[in-house]
């Protein structure tokens, strides 16, 4: 009962923060991304998706190209096609036995009641899940407060100047790093600006195999730890890469373990990649299907222990469970937070022209050249925006390169 009331709260919530429906005034524009050479449409249309990228890099990089575009049913849908069957549900004793051990306790307070005893803080991400991203960016501002000062990101190689362009521009742009241009990535990065994290990279290429990629990122971080000793170190990693102990196979130890085998210094490691909602609810991982929680949490026993699967001896400290995203059809809920709101546009005019992308830019930042605040594929005559309070430089963009550009703000 208590789940279900936090559950119509939620919903709410979202529709509680939409705006009037509203027709900005479109005007005729000439518009072109300013991104990678290899890379000149950085957010695809859909049709492109499920047939160029599908055919050319596979059911994972289409998944995360919908995720560049907030297409969360696809995003999902795609990314389960790796599924060859259902899920196995527990056992009715395991279900019982779970409950009574376990119990849910939401998880940023937890987080930031142990990562002021840390010098390095470890979290990381599903490279085609936003969700996993606003998580992170949900930590950043009080653990400035407990003296975080450097960012470091998967994202960007140690000798890219990127990393320094953000931090005297103050906002993300597309051309400097791979998964960057994901919004939700880019909005972490804005925050992290504001605050006042100093951003680095860390990414290795080039390698023989994956064992030397972890033992170079680790490295890469301890090098720039050294060059940095004051403030604290949050990492955002991806999947496994955030792993302590024996991962085994050919890796033998994470970027993580390396890290600790390197610097002797031991991380809080974060891991929210497992218990999250997958397409359909037989896709779930088995204890995450009776998990039901309002609001990221962990599940911690009375000895204190947090529970949490990983492969073989390998381990992270802290493990988080995420809400449910039931109708994946819709915008999800978890993109509300803050002074974040629903902006709901009329676009029965633009009908005829779609397919078309709707692309909100921060108003004072660059046009084609910045990560966009939020993007969507429109179909229908309306489109949903989740945007903060602020000045917006609007883009609608059709499948032949024709674009149309309106100034907004949102109160």
């Amino acid at each position: 009962m208590k789940n279900s009331i936090c559950t119509c709260l939620l919903i709410a919530l979202f529709f509680s923060c939409e705006e009037p429906v509203e027709t900005p005034n479109f005007v005729e524009t000439d518009f072109s991304f300013n991104g990678f050479e290899w890379d000149p449409f950085p957010y695809k249309f859909s049709d492109s998706i499920r047939t160029k990228v599908l055919e050319e890099r596979g059911v994972e990089m289409a998944a995360t190209e919908f995720s560049y575009i907030n297409d969360l049913e696809n995003t999902l849908t795609f990314w389960d096609r790796r599924i060859s069957s259902a899920t196995t549900p527990l056992s009715p004793s395991k279900i019982d036995s779970f409950h009574l051990e376990y119990e849910a306790t939401p998880a940023i307070p937890y987080i930031l009641e142990r990562s002021g005893d840390y010098r390095i803080t470890i979290v990381n991400e599903e490279h085609h899940m936003p969700q996993t991203r606003i998580f992170t960016t949900q930590l950043l501002e009080e653990m400035y407060k407990q003296g975080y000062r450097h960012l470091g990101l998967e994202t960007f190689l140690p000798t890219e100047k990127a990393a320094e362009t953000i931090a005297q521009d103050k906002y993300p742009k597309i051309n400097q790093g791979i998964y960057l241009k994901e919004p939700q990535f880019g909005q972490m990065l804005r925050k992290a600006c504001q605050l006042g994290y100093k951003i680095f990279g860390y990414e290795s290429q080039g390698h023989d195999s994956g064992k030397e990629r972890e033992i170079n990122q680790a490295n890469n971080i301890k090098d720039y730890m050294e060059s940095n000793p004051d403030g604290k170190v949050l990492i955002h990693c991806g999947y496994a890469h955030g792993a302590e102990g024996n991962y085994g196979g050919s890796w033998e130890k994470t970027m993580a373990g390396r890290l600790t085998e390197f610097t002797g210094i031991d991380p809080l490691t974060v891991n929210q990649t497992r218990y999250m909602s997958r397409s359909i609810p037989d896709n779930d991982d088995a204890y995450y299907q009776i998990m039901n929680v309002p609001e990221p949490s962990v599940f911690i026993n009375s000895e204190g222990k947090v529970f949490g699967k990983y492969r073989h001896e390998s381990y992270f400290d802290v493990t988080v469970v995420h809400p449910k995203t039931r109708d994946i059809t819709k915008r999800p809920a978890w993109l509300i937070y803050g002074d974040r709101k629903v902006v709901e546009l009329d676009m029965e005019s633009f009908q005829k022209e779609q397919p078309i992308l709707m692309l909100a830019y921060v108003q004072t930042e660059e046009v084609g050249t910045a990560v966009p605040y939020d993007v969507q594929e429109v179909y229908g005559n309306k489109v949903q925006l989740i945007l903060e309070p602020g000045p917006y430089e609007f883009i609608l963009l059709n499948q032949l390169g024709k674009a149309w550009k309106a100034s907004y703000n949102v109160h």
